[in-house]
């Protein structure tokens, strides 16, 4: 094995490399704090940090045909980063849940823009 940086810290929290161009990397460190590489992993640069919100290990997947991370956000809300390959603009969507927190997500491998949620207390959200 090659030596290697560490890029966001040390928790071992989420990390997603784009299908479609694996020059943009992003890693994660605690809560919604979100590092972009565009130059294959060369180098990364901070994109989001909203500590205290969402989850300390934060689930999130991204939508490589849409070019969006999406993530849990506090109960009844999901933040999206969209324009990971270019200009970046964060959101926090709110969305009816229950009061819970996202506990799960993985976005549509089928469809752009679509994704699929569990929560804490146990249910699924398309």
């Amino acid at each position: 094995m090659n030596s290697t940086s560490e890029v966001s810290g040390g928790d071992g929290a989420f990390c997603h490399i784009d299908q479609d161009n694996s020059n943009y990397q992003i890693t994660s460190y605690v809560y919604n704090s979100y590092y972009r590489s565009t130059n294959g992993g060369g180098s990364f640069s901070q994109i989001l940090n909203v500590a205290g919100r969402g989850r300390f290990i934060n689930p999130t997947d991204y939508d490589n045909d849409a070019n969006t991370l999406y993530a849990s956000g506090n109960a009844d809300e999901y933040i999206r980063v969209a324009g990971i390959t270019g200009t970046v603009a964060a959101a926090a969507v709110p969305v009816s849940l229950g009061g819970g927190k996202i506990s799960s997500v993985i976005a549509s491998p089928n469809t752009a823009n679509r994704i699929y949620v569990g929560t804490e207390k146990g249910t699924v959200y398309r």
